[in-house]
């Protein structure tokens, strides 16, 4: 269906009543993890930037639901990883995480965590 849709000319960085009017499908892959759908609209072109609700962009929303390999799709597709929602940067958020690969991808390893940074890095 999103095929067919890209290649009617619709917009990919669009939302709609379902997802949102300030949300986009890139960044719903992002939180659902959908690499395919994620591939296919970075693909169609969809700005891997775009900013949605609270400020954040699908690189920090992959992030903040562990889901690494979309997070490595928008880094190699040249997301900006330096980008902050709620004070934080994608690698921030990261320092959470419990997925080894997502630390990774964002070069984080144990020594550079900390107690201090670690607080409040989600939303509550």
């Amino acid at each position: 269906m999103v095929s067919l849709l890209l290649a009617g000319k619709s917009d990919p960085d669009k939302g709609n009543i379902e997802i949102g009017l300030n949300s986009s499908y890139l960044l719903e892959s992002a939180r659902n993890g959908d690499t395919e759908l994620a591939s296919t609209l970075i693909k169609a072109n969809a700005k891997v930037d775009l900013v949605g609700k609270n400020g954040m962009t699908p690189l920090i929303m992959a992030v903040r639901c562990n889901k690494a390999d979309v997070a490595k799709l928008l880094i190699d597709a040249g997301c900006d990883t330096t980008v902050k929602a709620m004070g934080k940067t994608a690698r921030e958020f990261a320092l959470k995480s419990s997925d080894s690969k997502m630390r990774a991808l964002l070069g984080v390893d144990a020594s550079t965590a900390s107690d201090d940074t670690n607080k409040n890095l989600y939303l509550t």
